[in-house]
Order: C-alpha cells, then sequence, then structure tokens
C-alpha cells in the first residue's frame, strides 16, 4: 500500500516531469537527480516499471532515514560519554574526534542490523554448511559488530579512542562489504583519518559535519522533555528526541 501511495502521489506525476524535461532541455540543463538518470539511460537499463520504482524508494531511504539515524544515535552517544567524562568535553570541537566518535556508534547502531542474501546456485559457505538455491542467508551485522575478538572486551560500549589492532574498519561491517557495500559509505561516514590527514582538506562526511554543526550552536538535549524509543519497529532506534540550543559558539 505505501509503495502504491508513493507511486500515485510522488513516482508517477516526477516520471512524466522530468520526461516533459528531457525532451526540452539538453544534456547539461537536466535536473541532477537518480530518476533523471534512470529515465535518461532507460534503453541501456532496460528497468521494468516496478524496478525502478523499487529503486527510487530505496534510494529516498538509504539517502536519507541512515543518516538521520545515525544522527541522532551518535548525538546521543556523545551526550552520554561527556557525563562520564566532563574533563573531555573540549575535544568535540575537533572534527576528526568527532568523526570518530561518528564511526563508534556507526558500529554499535548499523542502519540496517542484518542482511539478506539468496544464493543464485547451490553453494558451501564453510564446513559442512551447505546453502541451496534460493536458501536465505541472514547475516546479523548488529552482533558481528560486537565481536569482543576484534573489537576488545568493551566492545558492546561506546568507546571513541577504540583502538582496533586488525584491518578492521572503526565502523565495522555497517556498510556491508564487497559487492554490496554501501556507494554512500563515504558520503555519509567519511574517509578514515590517518596520520597524514590534513584537517582542512579531510572527507569528514554528513553526518560528522551536522554533528560538528549541532555543538557549535550549543546544542543540548532538552531537559522538559526526554527522548522515547520508535515502538514501532523492533530495531532499538529513536522515536523522538527533543533537543535545545543556546547561544552560536
Amino acid at each position: 500500500l505505501a509503495l502504491k501511495e508513493f507511486e500515485e502521489r510522488f513516482l508517477g506525476p516526477s516520471i512524466e516531469r522530468r520526461k516533459k524535461i528531457i525532451k526540452k532541455s539538453d544534456e547539461d540543463n537536466l535536473p541532477k537527480d537518480i530518476l533523471t538518470a534512470l529515465l535518461l539511460n532507460q534503453d541501456k537499463l532496460e528497468l521494468p516499471h516496478d524496478v525502478l520504482m523499487r529503486e527510487i524508494a530505496f534510494y529516498l531511504l538509504a539517502g536519507a532515514q541512515t543518516s538521520i539515524h545515525s544522527l541522532v544515535h551518535t548525538f546521543h552517544e556523545i551526550m552520554i560519554w561527556i557525563e562520564k567524562n566532563p574533563n573531555q568535553k573540549t575535544r568535540i570541537s575537533d572534527p576528526i574526534f568527532i568523526q570518530k566518535c561518528v564511526h563508534e556508534s556507526m558500529r554499535l547502531h548499523p542502519a540496517s542490523p542484518v542482511a539478506w542474501r539468496k544464493p543464485t546456485c547451490p553453494v558451501k559457505i564453510e564446513k559442512n554448511t551447505h546453502l541451496k538455491e534460493d536458501d536465505l542467508l541472514v547475516m546479523d551485522l548488529y552482533t558481528a559488530n560486537r565481536d569482543v575478538g576484534i573489537f576488545g572486551e568493551d566492545a558492546n560500549s561506546f568507546n571513541p579512542d577504540r583502538e582496533l589492532k586488525s584491518q578492521q574498519n572503526l565502523w565495522g561491517l555497517t556498510f556491508g562489504i564487497g559487492l554490496h557495500m554501501c556507494f554512500g559509505r563515504d558520503l555519509d561516514g567519511g574517509v578514515s583519518p590517518n596520520q597524514e590527514t590534513d584537517p582542512s582538506k579531510h572527507q569528514y562526511g554528513v553526518v560528522t559535519l551536522l554533528i560538528k554543526k549541532l555543538f557549535e550552536h550549543n546544542v543540548q538535549r532538552d531537559p522538559k522533555n526526554k527522548p522515547e524509543r520508535d515502538i514501532k519497529t523492533e530495531r532499538p532506534n529513536w522515536g523522538k528526541y527533543p533537543v535545545i540550543f543556546g547561544e552560536k559558539k
């Protein structure tokens, strides 16, 4: 029902508007959005309409809800960390440190806690595990991201100073891995810094920049309105997180 409403109210009219624009304009003056790109390449892609609809709907979800999810969780984790470490509060003025907080929070709170895959042919995973065609393989990213063998004995805790001995990413499997890795990883989480990173030229990612801007405006949790969990999903997400702002720093 939701996809049907999305089709009637948003996607259908949007497709018609873009088809008219494509006919009247040259490619340099066309809208820079995913729907226009798909329509321009329809002859090459040959996407059925239902696939096109799902791709656009998923793009909206992946491009908006996941970033909001990460933003709220990171803010909450930082505020709890500051309460426990008040003498280190000044560190939130450092965007490199904020990004480490973002990556650590993303590890603890992946936007998609599981990933599903179906093999297209029989395959042996390991030892005595055999999958038949169309078997469902569920990968528990949430639990994998808290593996004490990789992330240490405090793997279930928020530790922005976490150091890993392995080549594992600080955010774990939150963005997936391999062929199915999220193509928005560097946009959302940025590029991991190293000792040679120039802070003035670094790619921090959208979530880090949003958190940085919030603290520049002296953001605080609203003492009169407590945050509330989202009861419409089994995922441990926030449904309401009131904040207030003070004078800009």
